[in-house]
């Protein structure tokens, strides 16, 4: 699940509500009240046009949240859930 709170440090330093961001990005408030509560996850897409919303500079800025909860050394989550059951 991905930290949202830089998204939303980046959103209350442009002065915007939640509802104004989704509005600028044409998503449905659910859907960024899913993301706050890691109930899903923002596509690349969506993390880009969110950036542009509030007016960060780079691309990198807006995936900072999402990559820090990428997996590390080559591992999916796909694998470590297979290996919880016991499956190779």
């Amino acid at each position: 699940m991905p930290d949202v709170t830089p998204m939303r440090a980046a959103r209350l330093a442009a002065g915007l509500s939640a509802a104004e961001v989704s509005r600028r990005i044409g998503l449905h408030s659910t859907a960024i009240t899913l993301y706050k509560t890691g109930r899903s996850t923002p596509s690349v897409s969506v993390l880009h046009n969110y950036a542009k919303a509030v007016g960060m500079t780079t691309l990198a800025d807006a995936l900072a949240p999402l990559v820090a909860t990428f997996p590390r050394n080559g591992r999916t989550a796909k694998n470590d859930t297979a290996q919880k059951r016991g499956a190779a």
